[in-house]
């Protein structure tokens, strides 16, 4: 089972993203980089040299110009990852708006994945279920990149139209065929159960966003089967790393990462923000 860090909007900096991978996860993503914003590209490219192998950078594209765009800007890039699973209303034609267009979406991955291979760099797609609960595609969109030869895709197990306080989608997956490409999943793990409960259901490597964004231990926990706890999704209640007694304290190896974090990141330059990290703690001694 493979582990992967998910993309999160102001989380995913390269110093974060640099501690995880010596903490069990295998390999990291990049900030959402949307190639029509070059102003952001900078700081969202960032990455520590001995990291490169193992992150993936995820572009917004919206035409086969951006996907060009994309290629030169990250020639450097191990794999290339386009975003069609951002919600975001606002991204015309891009990012969840391709669950939209089936056509766009064909046409820009056998763009994408031709031009990957000719530059030797895996291509790679994110995306939902579908639209709706009553308007899941998965297989259609399955079907397309297999056609159009994408190396990996990452399924986040919701809709777009679909609230993170509902649990993860499961039942679309149950019988999907076997495709040439590797399928990476995400959705409501938190520990080695959840995770291990998704992989039964089908050949899959884990992808975890929130929860291991407040657990940053939780890669190291599933690798070595700890932390067993069953039950619906509750990364704050299934985090050894908050005592709870009368009130939640951090222990003192969550202490000693979150100070590692913020000392690096002061090195590197880069403002961090502590919000999940510290998710249910009340008091910190």
């Amino acid at each position: 089972m493979k582990l992967y860090l998910a993309p999160m909007n102001m989380f995913s900096n390269h110093v974060y993203r640099h501690l995880m991978l010596k903490h069990g996860v295998d390999y990291v993503f990049s900030e959402l980089i949307l190639i029509s914003k070059p102003q952001l590209f900078d700081k969202k490219t960032k990455y520590f040299k001995e990291d490169l192998s193992k992150t993936i950078f995820q572009v917004g594209v919206s035409s086969n110009d951006e996907i060009d765009t994309a290629l030169s800007l990250l020639s450097f890039a191990r794999e290339i990852n386009i975003n069609m699973d951002c919600p975001q209303s606002s991204m015309k034609n891009v990012c969840g708006a391709l669950l939209h267009n089936l056509h766009l979406m064909d046409k820009l991955t056998n763009y994408f994945s031709k031009k990957c291979r000719q530059k030797n760099i895996l291509s790679s797609v994110k995306i939902r279920l579908g639209i709706a609960s009553d308007e899941i595609y998965i297989e259609k969109y399955l079907d397309i990149f297999e056609k159009n030869k994408i190396d990996k895709v990452y399924i986040h197990l919701r809709t777009l139209r679909y609230s993170y306080d509902q649990p993860a989608i499961i039942e679309p997956i149950k019988n999907l065929k076997k495709y040439s490409f590797p399928l990476i999943l995400s959705g409501d793990v938190d520990n080695y159960v959840s995770a291990k409960k998704l992989t039964q259901i089908i050949d899959c490597d884990i992808m975890i966003g929130r929860a291991a964004f407040m657990n940053p231990f939780l890669f190291e926990q599933i690798k070595n089967k700890e932390n067993l706890i069953d039950g619906p999704y509750n990364p704050i209640i299934k985090d050894p790393n908050i005592i709870r007694t009368r009130s939640a304290v951090m222990s003192n190896k969550k202490r000693s990462f979150i100070k590692e974090y913020e000392e690096l990141a002061k090195k590197e330059g880069i403002k961090i923000n502590l919000m999940y990290l510290n998710k249910g703690i009340s008091k910190i001694i």
